[in-house]
C-alpha cells in the first residue's frame, strides 16, 4: 500500500512541480539501486522518465504533465541527486532534482538545445545548440560557448576527470579540452566503414562503451580501452542495441535493445561479457537507461 501511494503521489506531485515550477516534497521511499529511462506510449508516443529499482524489476514513474510533454535522455549527476533531460516539443533541457521533484526549464525554448553532460564536480551542464558545444553554470548561469560548429556531433559525455568531453562524429568520436574548447578526433580501427550513435565513459575513465554498426550488421554495444583504437563486442541481439550506461562499480552495463522486433527493453550485462537480462517488459517502447551513481 505504501509503494503504491509514493507512486501516486510522486506522479501527481510531478504534475504541481512541471506546471507551477514550485519546488514540491515527496518524502523518501523511492528504490536504492535504480536505472532512470524514458517510456514512449505506442499509442500516444507520449515520452515519460521512470525510475526502475533492477533488483526488483519495479518502474516508478517520475514526470508527468497536461498538456503531455516528451521528456527523454536523462543524464544524472555525478551525485545522483538530480537528472538532467531533454523535452522534444520545445528541444529545451531540464533539471529535476529528486529530492523535491522540484523540474526546472535551463535553457531557453527559442533555442534549441541537446546532449546534455554533467561535469564531474555537478556545477556545470555541457549542452549542444547548434552543432556547438556550450557550457552552463548552473549557480551563476554564466553561458559559455566553447566550440565552432561540429558537424554531426551528438551524445555528450564528460570525463570523470573533468578533462575531456566526447561524443559521436560524422566520422569517429570527437574529443573536446573542456577548458580550451581544442577539438580532436579519435578514430576506431574496425577494417569497414562503421557508423557510430553514442559512446559513455567507464566510471574510473579508462574504458569507453560505445554503440556501433558494422556494414550488414545491427547497432551493436562495444567497449574500448582509452588510448586504444579497437572496440571490442560485447553484444550479440538479432535486433539494434544502443544507448550503453555503466553501473557505479563498471562491471556492469545496461542498454536498449529491440526485442523480437517488437518493442524497446532495457537490458543488462556484465562488462566482461556473457549473457545478458531483461529488466523490462513492458508493452511500450523503454530507451535511453541511465545508471544512477551511488
Amino acid at each position: 500500500m505504501l509503494r503504491g501511494m509514493l507512486v501516486i503521489g510522486t506522479v501527481l506531485l510531478g504534475v504541481v512541480a512541471l506546471l507551477t515550477g514550485a519546488a514540491v516534497t515527496v518524502g523518501a521511499g523511492l528504490p536504492t539501486d535504480e536505472i532512470a529511462f524514458f517510456r514512449r506510449n505506442n499509442d500516444t508516443h507520449n515520452a515519460q522518465i521512470y525510475l526502475l529499482d533492477a533488483r526488483r524489476g519495479l518502474a516508478h514513474r517520475l514526470t508527468h504533465a497536461e498538456p503531455p510533454r516528451n521528456f527523454d535522455y536523462p543524464v544524472w549527476s555525478p551525485a545522483g541527486d538530480r537528472l538532467a533531460l531533454y523535452e522534444l516539443s520545445t528541444a529545451s533541457l531540464y533539471v529535476l532534482t529528486l529530492a523535491d521533484m522540484h523540474l526546472r526549464q535551463i535553457t531557453d525554448p527559442e533555442l534549441q538545445s541537446y546532449s546534455p553532460a554533467w561535469s564531474p564536480d555537478g556545477g556545470t551542464l555541457a549542452f549542444l545548440r547548434d552543432e556547438r558545444l556550450h557550457t552552463l553554470d548552473l549557480t551563476t548561469g554564466e553561458l559559455t560557448v566553447l566550440t565552432d560548429a561540429i558537424p554531426r556531433l551528438l551524445y555528450l559525455d564528460w570525463s570523470p576527470d573533468g578533462e575531456t568531453i566526447i561524443g559521436r562524429g560524422g566520422d569517429g568520436i570527437v574529443r573536446i579540452d573542456s577548458v580550451s574548447g581544442d577539438v580532436g578526433r579519435w578514430r576506431l580501427d574496425v577494417g569497414a566503414r562503421y557508423h557510430l550513435l553514442n559512446v559513455a565513459w567507464s566510471p574510473d575513465g579508462e574504458q569507453i562503451a560505445l554503440a556501433m554498426a558494422l556494414p550488414g550488421d545491427p547497432y551493436r554495444i562495444y567497449t574500448l580501452s582509452v588510448g586504444e583504437n579497437t572496440p571490442q563486442p560485447l553484444t550479440d541481439h538479432a535486433y539494434d542495441t544502443s544507448w550503453p550506461s555503466w553501473s557505479p562499480t563498471g562491471t556492469q552495463l545496461v542498454y536498449w535493445s529491440l526485442t523480437d522486433g517488437a518493442n524497446y527493453d532495457i537490458y543488462m550485462i556484465d562488462a566482461a561479457g556473457g549473457a545478458s537480462r531483461r529488466l523490462t517488459t513492458a508493452p511500450d517502447d523503454d530507451r535511453s537507461p541511465a545508471w544512477r551513481p551511488r
